[in-house]
């Protein structure tokens, strides 16, 4: 019963944090050169991600700008690189 109750419980809190999602911008001013790029904070919603990178938009006024976002990313060991679920527009 009481190994039961552990596996069941495991079971749950993997999946409660199994859901929650982090979202990173990363704007790129220039979308022809990649190099150079801002990166946002951490957001919970992709809705959040995207305000910000329109934000820095209308701050910067670039014409040629792009964005992509991050999902669920984590540092890798090669120095600046992210390595994300997925990334989305």
């Amino acid at each position: 019963m009481k190994l039961k109750f552990i596996v069941v419980c495991s079971i749950f809190l993997i999946f409660m944090t199994g859901c929650k999602k982090t979202y990173e911008p990363v704007y790129y001013p220039n979308k022809y050169d990649l190099t150079e790029y801002i990166e946002g904070p951490k957001f919970t919603s992709v809705e959040e991600a995207r305000a910000w990178v329109n934000k820095v938009n209308r701050l910067m006024g670039d014409r040629d700008w792009d964005y992509e976002i991050g999902v669920n990313c984590k540092a890798s060991k090669y120095g600046d690189i992210q390595i994300c679920e997925e990334t989305i527009k």
